[in-house]
């Protein structure tokens, strides 16, 4: 028997965001701009290391560094687990790197098909896996594409879920996304009509009486009531620079008022994006990493890091709603995403550390867009 070969399939390196205030930013080696007069002298500093930010984190995944589990190590595991749900040695196992800053990522190929490998010896896995598999599951009957979760277990201590491949090209790669994003929208409004019960990102007996909480609080008003009150004099978000100390008091303001609006709570993915999507040849398009779903305010929970311009338009037009409406409800949504972005800090200090310094760059990100406007 001949042993399995590897390769490594590094992402494509194209990369463009429109954040931090800023009408687009496009990630290039040698070059950012700073449209004018939207981005102030005050906060060009922040956006520059915004950018920065990103730029070592997206160097350090096309690098493989992302994960914690070695490439070849991974690849090997994948192999051996494949093996075990298919009954067939695998003749390939490739990483597949910039695709995961969470998981690694391994396509297994066998005799008679394709698999998708993820992994991850760290954090709640097994958990997140299990949720992952109840979302993909109710998001096919409203006729949402996705892998199929094929098993999930732990291989050599290490929680891994196996799923079946789509082939197509990924989103983030289309010369042209608006069909993308429009379709997104159509996606998101199916997506919040599911029923769940609870609030939150962790999901509790995922396979019966699925009940979805929050580490923080069991429901919205106790969530945004938490953040309210994290605002303290000694918030560590200050220490971390999402925000000044002499802004605290407007942000409490604009919690408080949104605080007084009764929501309503559905099921998101919490990270919809062109990189979490595949489309087929058919033009239809495969809906992917579920990871970040959650039972939360709809639709601005999927909504909060939508940027203006097209894509933002056809994922509003996707969703049913007019520019009429979503402007009606677009500074709603930019506080929410403000929100959304100080408790994914919260979150992260509390569960998980080493994500901190990251998250705590996209929520200064989101207060300089919303102190633009303050």
């Amino acid at each position: 028997m001949s042993p399995v070969t590897t390769r490594r399939v590094s992402r494509s390196s194209r990369f463009r965001r429109k954040a931090a205030g800023v009408d687009q930013l496009r990630h290039t080696k040698a070059h950012v701009s700073y449209p004018e007069p939207r981005v102030s002298p005050e906060t060009r500093p922040a956006l520059v290391s915004y950018v920065d930010a990103r730029e070592h984190r997206l160097e350090s995944q096309h690098a493989g560094a992302a994960n914690s589990i070695a490439p070849a190590r991974a690849e090997q595991l994948a192999a051996a687990v494949v093996f075990g749900y298919a009954g067939t040695r695998a003749e390939s196992a490739a990483s597949i790197l910039g695709r995961g800053a969470m998981n690694a990522i391994v396509r297994v190929t066998t005799a008679a098909r394709a698999f998708i490998v993820r992994m991850r010896d760290e954090g709640d896995a097994l958990m997140e896996y299990r949720k992952e598999r109840w979302c993909l599951d109710r998001a096919r009957v409203t006729g949402i594409l996705g892998p199929t979760v094929l098993q999930i277990g732990t291989t050599d201590g290490i929680p891994y879920m196996i799923e079946s491949h789509i082939d197509g090209t990924p989103g983030d790669e289309l010369r042209d996304s608006v069909d993308l994003w429009r379709q997104l929208g159509r996606y998101a409004k199916r997506i919040h009509a599911i029923p769940v019960s609870g609030f939150g990102r962790d999901l509790s007996e995922p396979v019966n009486g699925a009940i979805f909480n929050d580490a923080h609080a069991p429901d919205w008003p106790a969530f945004i009531r938490y953040n309210i009150e994290s605002l303290t004099a000694d918030d560590p978000l200050i220490g971390l620079e999402v925000y000044p100390a002499d802004r605290r008091s407007v942000v409490r303001e604009r919690f408080e008022r949104l605080s007084e609006r009764a929501l309503p709570i559905g099921l998101c993915h919490g990270d919809l994006k062109a990189d979490n999507t595949i489309v087929l040849d058919s033009g239809e398009v495969a809906l992917l990493d579920w990871g970040s779903a959650c039972a939360h305010v709809v639709p601005h929970y999927d909504m909060r890091e939508l940027v203006a311009g097209e894509p933002r338009d056809a994922f509003v037009e996707g969703y049913g709603l007019t520019p009429a409406e979503f402007s009606l409800m677009r500074a709603e949504v930019e506080t929410f995403a403000l929100l959304a972005a100080f408790d994914l800090v919260r979150w992260s200090i509390d569960r998980r550390p080493d994500l901190t310094a990251e998250y705590a760059v996209r929520a200064r990100a989101a207060f300089i867009t919303s102190a633009l406007k303050l």
